[in-house]
């Protein structure tokens, strides 16, 4: 009986390993590049996201930032205001104080004066009812006799 396989050379299987070994090297590669590839777009899309807002936040930063320089120069704005009303405030009462006590001399000194001129008025007026009363007392005497004669 013979064999009924036939011999295959060395040579033949080594080419057929080696073009399959060629075709999935290909393969793999083609496989591994379309992954890099799309790692490589992933990664890309992600940095690009991330970039974006880093950009934002940046912006927004700048905001804070313009924001918070602007609350500190009201701030010290109204700090200047109020120490220059505090820093007055002290000479605008003594002005007050310094108005009082003067017109409380000038009462003190219009006192005499008004009493004087009260003393006179009510003289005067004294002196006019005490006329008034005479010449009033003279007419009715006056009616009194005109009827006892009539």
């Amino acid at each position: 009986m013979s064999d009924p396989t036939i011999p295959v050379p060395l040579t033949m299987v080594m080419s057929l390993i080696t073009c399959s070994l060629v075709i999935f090297g290909t393969v793999f590669g083609f496989v591994l590049r379309a992954l890099y590839k799309n790692l490589q777009n992933n990664t890309k899309q992600k940095f690009d996201l991330i970039d974006n807002l880093i950009t934002q936040l940046n912006r927004r930063i700048d905001n804070y930032f313009k924001a918070h320089d602007s609350l500190r120069d009201r701030w010290e704005d109204f700090l200047k205001e109020y120490l220059k009303i505090d820093s007055t405030r002290g000479q605008k009462i003594d002005a007050l104080f310094r108005i009082v006590d003067q017109m409380q001399e000038a009462v003190r000194d219009l006192r005499p004066g008004m009493n004087t001129k009260i003393e006179e008025a009510f003289s005067r007026s004294l002196s006019e009812l005490k006329l008034y009363v005479r010449d009033q007392m003279r007419e009715e005497s006056h009616d009194k006799r005109r009827g006892q004669d009539g």
